[in-house]
């Protein structure tokens, strides 16, 4: 579910004038958990996200109507022969090897934001603020 404070978000990685890969990957999932797509993207809120600076990927806080806040720190990992996109969420390699980062940013949208956790609701690091994490580490704690 849109709202305010996820447009900001939006606009301000649009004014990014010379985005990074992790810049871009993160305007691609906001904008696809704004604009839909096959999963739950109506019921997620977005609290808050930002590029990562020590790897390519972007972390997210959101929450469900019931759950929340939880947080999601997606990065590659992995090598290119063997990549391993979000620790336990993507195991399969994108077709044609590493993935754009609107790729990235709209798979990490569609298939981890926007789908219930299931029993990782039960195995959340939950950090000082209370934001439950799950991801790849290291996690914001």
């Amino acid at each position: 579910m849109s709202g305010p404070h996820h447009d900001v978000l939006i606009a301000a990685a649009e004014a990014v004038v010379s985005p990074t890969w992790s810049e871009r990957a993160v305007l691609a999932c906001l904008r696809k958990l704004r604009d839909g797509g096959p999963t739950e993207w109506r019921s997620i809120t977005v609290h808050d996200a930002w590029p990562l600076q020590d790897a390519e990927g972007f972390c997210v806080v959101y929450s469900w109507p019931g759950l929340g806040p939880v947080g999601l720190r997606a990065a590659l990992a992995g090598s290119r022969d063997t990549p391993l996109w979000i620790d336990g969420a993507y195991s399969e390699p994108f077709a044609g090897g590493e993935p754009t980062a609107e790729q990235f940013g709209w798979e990490i949208a569609d298939f981890a934001v926007a789908e219930p956790l299931g029993t990782r609701a039960d195995h959340l690091v939950v950090d000082r603020a209370g934001v439950g994490w799950w991801g790849v580490a290291p996690l914001p704690v």
